[in-house]
């Protein structure tokens, strides 16, 4: 309570502070010219005094040192300002009231209608309602019909959250002063707290209406209040009557478009696209927006009507590079997800497709900035997807030589560092990284999974100290993959030290761990299940048996890799790879095995279990999909 009373006194007293009137130039100077008197300057320390003491929330003694102080000088408006906070920071109203009697029966009638409108705000704080109602009414009825006055009422109400009565005040003000333009902005924002969608909807297309260039404030209000319950609903219809009243409105049919985006409905937005794409000062740009923003959102039927209909239909050079290469990553983030789900031959069309059209690209523009990073990406799907080390490592290699210093070719480095690993030639992938990381510097986020990857290497080695020293550095680094990637290897040496002073479980787990990342998945298993049989009891057998499990799944051994995660996850229940387990498992059942009730269960046990797990919003995810596939 005490620091809740600080802040609001604080903001208060700046409040005031800001509010005090500015006084012109020629009246400040004389006065810092004269020489303060002794009665002004200790006047000006109690204040100050009283507002340590509201600082630190002894809001009594401030209330008493600023009483006095009104009795020397009873005209000081900040004076007046700070006692009436002081008195609503304790809920003394009733002397907040007073105090504003007391500055009303010394204002000019030009100055009072301000504190009669925070008189009305104190009655209705201090539990006297209809008299506070009465009271900002009245404030209106003194007004010679000016704007200002129904806007300083309204503020004065919403201070106290009465939305509805502020939206009657806007609306009187519109009705007086006959102008059914005003507070539109005000009103719509009022409308959506209330949950009146229909009639906020109707207030931004009007505002829209006098001024297109307003498209960006009402999306970004509509962005809050459209995610309330039943909100899209209700205003869709609207935007699509204003679109087809008046198709030629550009800022409408905007509208409509990036409501229907943010509604999922993504092939209606696609025709508004392209009506939209029509006609512009540069062809194709706001199709291929829409068709860059839909593949990210995984709606790839849509997103390649939209590229192909941007190569079909549009002239400029640069949209149409753009559309291609847009295309191509499009194929390959398909292909990336879809392999997730599902096996990998059901994906390899789209990656196939994704390679075709990189190499289309480079050969239509073989001088378009992009080129280096698309040459580099065929390489990476070569190294990762097909598993073609010879035509990875040739294509890199042209990525090196022919764009030296870019970050494309230092990234190409990178990934011929972890060819050489993948073909265990571990002395080159050293010193491609070690030089990487020189030429770079220590503190490059390149430079850091470098270093990372050394770390690795000296793992699969067994020399576990320099492993441990490098991984320390490499978890200093910003990236956060990289220093959490670190911080996993430094906690797996850290703590699964021993029996033997060489730690033989630790270097025969670094050797297994080293046969799948080289996809030798039966070795793998073979290494994984000779550490088991020695070192059963050590402490590394949980992670030696969730390598193993992957190992198993790497061959294609479903069932036993099922088995395998189930059993880690029972054995070692209090691992951090525990919950790693359990996901797995139900993955296995739900996207192999098409196990779906045995799925939706293993994911159902595993957030019960661990609700706090990293993959718990997979999981639910994955519920949702499996109930939803039960309804259909």
């Amino acid at each position: 309570m005490r620091l809740i009373l600080t802040a609001v006194l604080a903001v208060q007293v700046t409040q005031a502070a800001a509010q005090r009137p500015a006084r012109p130039r020629q009246q400040i100077q004389p006065e810092i010219q004269q020489e303060v008197r002794p009665e002004d300057r200790a006047y000006a320390d109690r204040l100050r005094l009283a507002e340590s003491f509201l600082g630190a929330a002894q809001i009594e003694r401030a209330i008493a040192m600023l009483e006095d102080l009104l009795t020397e000088q009873p005209h000081d408006a900040y004076a007046i300002h700070v006692l009436k906070g002081a008195y609503e920071a304790v809920k003394r109203y009733d002397d907040a009231i007073a105090l504003v009697d007391r500055t009303l029966e010394q204002s000019l009638p030009s100055g009072a209608l301000p504190h009669k409108a925070d008189r009305a705000r104190l009655l209705h704080l201090s539990g006297r309602q209809p008299e506070a109602l009465e009271a900002w009414h009245s404030v209106l009825d003194e007004a010679t019909l000016d704007e200002r006055v129904y806007r300083l009422v309204y503020e004065s109400m919403m201070e106290v959250r009465l939305i509805d009565p502020a939206i009657e005040i806007l609306e009187r003000a519109r009705n007086d002063l006959v102008r059914p333009d005003l507070f539109q902005a005000d009103l719509a924002y009022l409308h959506s707290l209330v949950g009146a969608h229909d009639k906020a909807m109707h207030e931004y297309l009007a505002l829209l209406s006098a001024n297109e260039r307003q498209l960006g404030y009402v999306r970004g209000r509509l962005g809050q209040s459209l995610q309330q319950e039943g909100a899209m609903e209700a205003s869709l219809p609207i935007i699509e009557a204003h679109v087809a009243a008046q198709p030629a409105v550009r800022s409408f049919r905007e509208l409509l478009a990036w409501m229907l985006v943010e509604s999922a409905q993504y092939a209606e937005a696609l025709q508004q696209y392209r009506l939209l794409s029509q006609g512009e000062e540069h062809p194709g740009r706001t199709l291929f927006a829409f068709a860059m923003q839909a593949a990210d959102m995984a709606e790839y039927q849509v997103a390649a009507s939209a590229f192909e209909e941007v190569l079909a239909n549009h002239p400029d050079a640069q949209v149409v590079a753009d559309a291609k290469l847009g295309l191509a990553r499009m194929h390959r983030l398909h292909g990336e997800r879809l392999a997730e789900s599902a096996a990998f031959e059901a994906a390899r069309p789209l990656f196939e497709a994704a390679v075709e059209a990189y190499r289309a690209f480079l050969a239509e523009f073989p001088g378009h900035p992009e080129h280096a990073e698309v040459l580099r990406s065929i390489g990476d799907v070569q190294q990762h997807v097909f598993l073609e080390l010879g035509e990875a490592e040739r294509t890199l290699q042209e990525v090196v030589q022919r764009f030296p210093g870019t970050h494309s070719a230092q990234q190409a480095r990178f990934d011929l560092g972890r060819l050489a690993v993948d073909r265990d030639d571990l002395e080159t992938a050293r010193t491609i990284f070690e030089l990487l990381e020189l030429d770079l510097g220590r503190y490059h986020a390149l430079a850091a999974r470098a270093r990372h990857e050394r770390a690795m290497i000296h793992f699969y080695r067994g020399d576990l100290a320099s492993a441990a020293t490098l991984a320390a550095e490499a978890r200093q680094q910003p990236t956060t993959d990289v220093a959490n990637d670190a911080i996993e290897l430094r906690v797996l040496l850290l703590q699964n030290p021993g029996p033997d002073s060489a730690n033989a479980a630790l270097q025969q787990f670094g050797a297994a761990s080293l046969l799948l990342r080289q996809r030798r998945a039966v070795e793998a298993i073979d290494a994984a299940d000779a550490v088991l049989g020695y070192w059963g009891q050590h402490p590394v057998a949980d992670d030696v048996r969730f390598l193993r499990a992957r190992a198993l799944f790497a061959a294609g051994r479903h069932e036993d890799a099922l088995l395998a995660f189930a059993e880690l996850a029972l054995a070692h229940p209090d691992s951090p790879l525990a919950d790693r387990s359990l996901f797995r498992y139900a993955s296995i059942l739900d996207r192999e095995l098409g196990r779906a009730a045995e799925a939706l269960k293993a994911y159902t046990d595993l957030l019960t279990r661990y609700p706090a797990s990293l993959r718990a919003t997979k999981a639910r995810e994955r519920i949702r999909g499996l109930r939803e596939k039960e309804g259909a």
